[in-house]
């Protein structure tokens, strides 16, 4: 990979942050401002650029941005894992046990009297038809349709199988996404999605309504989903000021930026203040739809009735912040998982590990 000879007003493309501008050039960095309509500036690692003839865009004399292959429904949408792929969800019983094998446990109990797990998709028309050959299934709650247990069953033509059990709980707040993509799992029955917030940030997350609402799914078009959080750990952020060790790039485009936006340069200071500061970072080694997390919390409200046994807290933390578009997000703390003496409170800073989960809301 070779970094393109920059110079400023060049545009460019990014491969993760799209088409940009060129305004700054530093010794290792390049300051860019982001062509996504958010008034966004980025200061990017050289060699991050590649250069492709679809990618250099010098006002005008080359391409515009890299074109996609168009593909038909569902090839366009679905990437259908296959067998070597794994994922491990043992991790996800963690807010609620000591072992896994407790609600393995009160599997018979989870079929005998769960109830099928209503979605958009189960109470709306799809607006297609779906692969003759695709796996069917349904999803079974317990011990309620709000909070608790999820069995994903695919109907087999003698026996239906139990394919996975998560925990979900689904009062959380709705977020406007762009769909990218959708990673079904080998069982057919099972799936992540890429999608993209209006600000520009990508997420992964799991789809607790993936079977009743595939149909609805098509790359690029904008649905509502519920997204909630279930920490594995969280406790209040623990570091306030860092020593600042800044590079000189990072200086000088921060006073450009001011300069850009009519605003007076920043003093420079000999530390950096965390409080306030937000993260959402996917964690290495770890499945894709797994995070870091860091930011104020916004809301706290108190589980009113045990998940699963345990008691806690829904809490509204600002995960992203992306001018007035932050990105807020409901994270179920169970008291298991909590490591304080005093409950989550609102102004407070936090930090931890999560798995995120989501269900279409509406299309």
């Amino acid at each position: 990979m070779t970094a393109p000879e920059f110079y400023e007003g060049m545009e460019i493309v990014h491969p993760e942050y799209g088409l940009c501008d060129v305004i700054y050039i530093g010794s290792d960095y390049v300051g860019v401002e982001l062509k996504n309509g958010a008034f966004a500036f980025a200061l990017l690692k050289k060699d991050t650029f590649e250069v492709t003839s679809d990618n250099l865009n010098s006002k005008g004399d080359r391409s515009k941005r890299p074109s996609v292959e168009s593909s038909s429904w569902p090839s366009s949408t679905f990437i259908h894992e296959n067998s070597e792929k794994e994922h491990f969800l043992s991790a996800h019983w963690d807010p609620f046990f000591d072992e896994e094998n407790v609600i393995f446990k009160q599997l018979p109990e989870i079929i005998q009297r769960g109830k099928r797990w209503l979605s958009f998709g189960e109470i709306k028309q799809a607006p297609r038809q779906e692969p003759a050959e695709w796996s069917t299934g349904y999803a079974l709650a317990w011990p309620a349709q709000r909070q608790g247990v999820i069995a994903a069953i695919r109907i087999g033509k003698d026996i239906n199988e139990v394919m996975s059990l998560f925990p979900f709980f689904s009062d959380a707040g709705e977020h406007s996404l762009v769909l990218n993509n959708v990673h079904v799992w080998e069982s057919g029955v099972e799936a992540q999605i890429d999608a993209t917030f209006l600000n520009g940030a990508v997420i992964t997350f799991f789809d607790v309504g993936f079977i009743p609402n595939r149909p609805w799914y098509e790359t690029g078009h904008h649905y509502e989903f519920i997204l909630a959080g279930l920490a594995y750990s969280a406790r209040p952020g623990t570091i306030n000021e860092i020593p600042a060790n800044r590079h000189p790039d990072d200086l000088a485009f921060e006073r450009l930026v001011a300069k850009r936006k009519g605003m007076q340069p920043p003093l420079q200071s000999q530390t950096i203040s965390l409080s306030g500061m937000t993260f959402f970072l996917q964690i290495d080694g770890w499945d894709v739809d797994e995070y870091r997390f860091r930011g104020p919390v916004k809301s706290v409200k108190e589980t009113p009735f045990d998940i699963l046994g345990q008691s806690g807290w829904i809490v509204r933390v600002t995960v992203i912040k992306f001018r007035n578009n932050n990105i807020d997000l409901d994270i179920l703390i169970t008291r298991k998982v909590w490591k304080s003496d005093r409950a989550p409170f609102i102004g407070q800073d936090i930090e931890g590990s999560l798995w995120l989960q989501g269900y279409l809301w509406s299309a």
